[in-house]
Order: C-alpha cells, then structure tokens, then sequence
C-alpha cells in the first residue's frame, strides 16, 4: 500500500513551515497542527516534518534517546496547554458555588447574597487571567493561585461563614433527615473548602510548566516553549 501522506497532510506540513518562515513561533505552529490533526500518529509525523528536523539536525543526532526527548517535549507542552485550558474548571467551580448560593437566598431565604457577589468576582477574576497572564512564566500561576486564595480569606474574615443552604431544615429535623441535616449543617464549611480548592487547576499550570521549563533548550525550542 502506498504510505505517501495524503495531499492534507502535505499541506499542513507545508502550512506549517510557510508560518515559521513568516516569524510565527514554533507554539503557534504547533497549537495550529494540533487543532487541525485529531489522530496521534498523523500528527507527530507532520510536526517531526515541521519541527522535528530543526532540532534533529541541530542535535547531529537521530538516536533513539533523541527520538524520546522529542516525544517527552511534546507530550509535555500538551500537557502544559492541557492546563491551561484546564482552568475553566476552577470558573466551573465558581459558578456551580454562585448557583448555589443563588438558590439559598432566592429559593430559601437565606442571607448569602454578598456570597453569591464574592463569587460572580471570583469567576471574574479566573476568566481574566485565563485571557491575559502570562502562563509561560510559571511564576504567575503561583500569583493567581495565592491571589485568589487571599480573597477567600479576606471574604471569610469581612463576612464570615455563610448561612446554611436551607435555613429551615434545622437540627429538629435530625430524626427524619439526618443525612440532609447533617449537609446542610456543613454546608458553609462545604462552601469555604470547595472555594480555596478552586486553585488546583492553576496550581496544576504551575507544575506542568515546571516539568516542561526542566527540559533541555533545544527541546523545548522544538515545540517552541
């Protein structure tokens, strides 16, 4: 069977290289491949095409440690992309915390609704620095996240504790619900932890970044990083 590439992949190829001729950085080529090849295999033969040669011919080497730190360097700059999306979940958490907060003071009648306010700043807040900090200086992850997690604190000690999600489902009803009882009484404390862990996905930025920034220059240069 004839293992020419087909004329898609010729022109991604040729795309690719028509963008770092043009001062495009490899990372931008890379993520531009990325987005456009879904099979594995496919795409590691375009990028070897486009950005592979470069490094392998400045390494004078083709041996298979080479082989693999090339492979480790892109697996790990996925890895660190992957991260950085990844910090839509820490706005998910905000808006599943600021629902919540929403239905206990509109359907239940508590009083949490600077909480939802604290919150809605909170999504905010993650949505802008997912658009303009700089993740490539690892550094600044470990700012958003510290950032953010001083503002819990700082809502905690200027409001305290919020009200628990249903206000009416007291300790009388123990009997009869424990286990609703027993989360709603928590539920404050739910709040508060749920909230500070929303920095785990930016925390996790910070050490994929750490892990790619280990590798050797040249590798990391392969995937433009």
């Amino acid at each position: 069977m004839d293992q020419t590439p087909n004329i898609d992949e010729q022109e991604l190829i040729e795309a690719g290289r028509r963008l770092l001729t043009n001062g495009q950085r490899p990372s931008y080529v890379y993520t531009y491949i990325r987005d456009r090849v879904a099979d594995p295999e496919q795409r590691k033969r375009i990028l070897d095409q486009v950005l592979g040669q470069g490094v392998r011919s400045e390494s004078g080497d083709g041996d298979k440690e080479h082989e693999r730190n090339l492979r480790k360097a892109r697996h790990l700059w996925e890895d660190y992309i992957d991260a950085v999306k990844g910090i839509q979940k820490s706005i998910n958490v905000c808006i599943v915390l600021m629902l919540a907060m929403a239905v206990s003071t509109f359907l239940f009648g508590a009083d949490n609704s600077m909480y939802v306010i604290a919150t809605i700043v909170g999504i905010a807040y993650f949505w802008v620095a997912r658009k303009v900090v700089e993740w490539e200086e690892k550094r600044n992850a470990l700012v958003v996240a510290g950032f953010f997690l001083a503002l819990v604190v700082v809502e905690v000690l200027v409001l305290g504790l919020p009200e628990n999600l249903i206000p009416q489902l007291g300790v009388q009803m123990t009997r009869r619900h424990g286990l609703a009882t027993l989360a709603n009484a928590i539920s404050s404390y739910v709040y508060i932890g749920v909230k500070a862990a929303a920095i785990f996905p930016v925390l996790a930025v910070f050490r994929r970044r750490s892990l790619l920034d280990a590798l050797p220059e040249r590798y990391r240069r392969s995937v433009g990083a």
